[in-house]
């Protein structure tokens, strides 16, 4: 009899499955319609995968009429039940105010809630929320944690201010081999101005060996993704010889070219 009890409850698992399958492949062929079609009665009876998936169409107006509160309503109903993409999303939303009334109080408690899940874009907005004290009584120190463990994950906007926060000393102690280790591995995802910080720790020699070479290379990729580091190369050029300037311009063509995986000259 357990053996037919466990069986008929399984039953609908299965089936449930299967709908939401049949969902995520209408979505995948653009067929918003369908897909919703699939995931309304799946969301109905607390389908969390199916709750975040409604959410994101009604925010975009994928198979439905664009509506922030009802996009707000099934983010909300997925991230009760722990859905971390959920949570962040509404947390956005609160930030925002779209769909719901503005609070900093919620939106930080749905960051928070999503980055104690390991979501790492929860903890870099987490972070930036500790550091603005918005939502959150401020503390550098929160903010440095947060950071750190988006940072950990590659999230390149994290590694910069983290980097930026152990130049300066901020909420964590002033290292500044500490900073150049976070500025180069934002560097190395092409962020730009984590190559112009890396680019004036290399002018200055502030922990790394001084080059106005290096310096001069990262301020000219910077300049390749769009930053501005015309005051840095002007500076740089007044320190270099024609033939220094002419090597930096061709280690930053090198680099670029190689997806920053030939950076060494």
């Amino acid at each position: 009899m357990k053996k037919l009890i466990f069986l008929f409850l399984f039953l609908p698992l299965i089936a449930n499955a299967a709908d939401f399958d049949k969902g995520i492949e209408a979505y995948s062929k653009g067929d918003f319609k369908e897909a919703f079609k699939e995931f309304l009665p799946l969301s109905t009876i607390g389908n969390s995968s199916a709750q975040f998936n409604l959410g994101l169409m009604y925010s975009n107006g994928l198979g439905v009429i664009q509506s922030d509160e009802e996009a707000a309503k099934w983010y909300q109903k997925a991230a009760d039940q722990g859905v971390a993409s959920a949570q962040f999303n509404l947390g956005n939303m609160y930030s925002d105010g779209r769909g719901v009334i503005q609070s900093d109080e919620e939106a930080a408690k749905w960051y928070q809630q999503a980055a104690e899940q390991g979501y790492a874009s929860a903890q870099f907005n987490l972070a930036i929320r500790y550091l603005d004290g918005r939502g959150v009584i401020q503390s550098d120190k929160d903010a440095a944690k947060w950071f750190q463990k988006a940072a950990a994950q590659g999230h390149k906007k994290a590694q910069v201010n983290l980097a930026s926060m152990y130049r300066s000393g901020r909420g964590v102690l002033q290292v500044y081999t500490v900073a150049a280790k976070w500025y180069q591995k934002a560097a190395e995802q092409g962020y730009a101005v984590a190559q112009y910080n890396l680019g004036t720790l290399y002018s200055k020699g502030q922990g790394v060996n001084q080059s106005y070479i290096y310096a001069y290379m990262w301020a000219d990729i910077a300049a390749y993704n769009g930053f501005d580091a015309s005051r840095l190369k002007v500076e740089l050029t007044q320190e270099m010889s024609k033939e220094d300037i002419a090597e930096a311009q061709e280690m930053s063509a090198q680099c670029f070219e190689s997806n920053y995986e030939d950076c060494d000259g």
